[in-house]
């Protein structure tokens, strides 16, 4: 499941680059190197086709009479659905020239950026997501107005005039849309309904799983929808550079919190590992004795020297004081002057 998803998300890709280097060739049809990536990446998409088993739907057989029919039918700025090769299935287009009695039109593939000339019998009716699948919170896909390509979105808010309130997820930039601009999850062109919704769901907790790797200590990887091509005009290199600036933003607060995270974690485990032990290092309740000893009459001695107390001899204070005196007697008595 996980392979096929992720073959699903390269084919969006191509496709998108595909968009680009066709619009690109339609400027400069002389262009060698769009002609080259033109073929590589055609050859990429078929390959990828392949590995998922998709089928390439064919066109319904157009008669005479349809043609001149259809042809009175369509009008420029309507809203049809198209076959778009490059994604092997029909998708919502707009119709930007249509001449009457030619049996052909000019439609743009909405959210390809690519423009062609179809047979209008080959129309089908567009459409678009109901009212009631747009709910807030809803996982779903918008052409953003910068280039006018798909990605991720959400619905925030229903506004009062009708339009839908989205963020892209993938970037965090958002901008109001008209239902015409949105898409729910890309589907294969047929199916049963209730396999759509379950499908829907499967690739949004896909997408949920997809994110980008933010393991601390990774580096930041543009992807490869934000890559600029050569082909790419200023108007969308300008809005690539915008969405990774917003990215790369986002990455490093989120390696923020997680480095701090991360050392709070380490913090508790130490914490909680010194409760229960003692640290070396760290102060103790345990009081140590001192290497000195002392007894009660003053003496001193060091504890495990293997030396005994100092010793010292007491002095006769009074014995002193006796023998001054009587030398101080005798000097006075030697000198006092006999009498007559």
């Amino acid at each position: 499941m996980a392979e096929r998803t992720e073959l699903q998300a390269k084919l969006q890709t191509y496709n998108q680059s595909l968009s680009q280097v066709e619009a690109a060739l339609a400027q400069d049809p002389d262009n060698e190197q769009y002609k080259d990536l033109q073929k590589n990446l055609r050859e990429y998409i078929d390959l990828t086709k392949d590995l998922l088993g998709i089928k390439e739907p064919q066109a319904p057989p157009v008669s005479a009479s349809s043609l001149k029919a259809a042809a009175k039918e369509v009008s420029v700025g309507q809203y049809v659905q198209a076959y778009y090769p490059a994604a092997s299935q029909y998708v919502n287009s707009q119709i930007t020239d249509a001449k009457a009695g030619s049996g052909t039109c000019e439609v743009l593939f909405m959210g390809y950026q690519t423009k062609a000339v179809v047979q209008t019998a080959s129309l089908r009716q567009a459409q678009f997501p109901k009212p009631s699948q747009l709910i807030v919170g809803t996982t779903c896909e918008g052409i953003y107005s910068a280039d006018g390509l798909w990605y991720n979105a959400r619905i925030d808010q229903v506004q009062a005039d009708g339009k839908y309130f989205v963020t892209y997820t993938d970037y965090g930039n958002s901008e109001a849309l008209d239902i015409q601009h949105i898409r729910m999850a890309m589907q294969a062109a047929d199916g049963d309904e209730d396999e759509q919704a379950g499908q829907q769901a499967k690739g949004s907790a896909e997408k949920k799983r997809k994110e980008p790797d933010t393991s601390l200590g990774q580096e930041f990887v543009i992807p490869d929808k934000l890559k600029i091509l050569a082909s790419d005009s200023e108007d969308i290199k300008a809005a690539k550079r915008k969405k990774v600036h917003a990215l790369k933003s986002a990455y490093r607060q989120k390696q923020n919190e997680m480095e701090k995270d991360q050392k709070a974690k380490s913090w508790n485990s130490f914490a909680s590992k010194a409760k229960g032990s003692k640290v070396k290092g760290f102060m103790s309740t345990t009081k140590k004795s001192s290497i000195f000893a002392t007894t009660d009459d003053g003496r001193v001695g060091v504890t495990g020297s293997g030396k005994t107390m100092t010793t010292f001899s007491t002095a006769n204070v009074h014995s002193h004081s006796k023998a001054k005196v009587e030398h101080t007697l005798s000097s006075f008595q030697s000198n006092k002057p006999e009498e007559d």
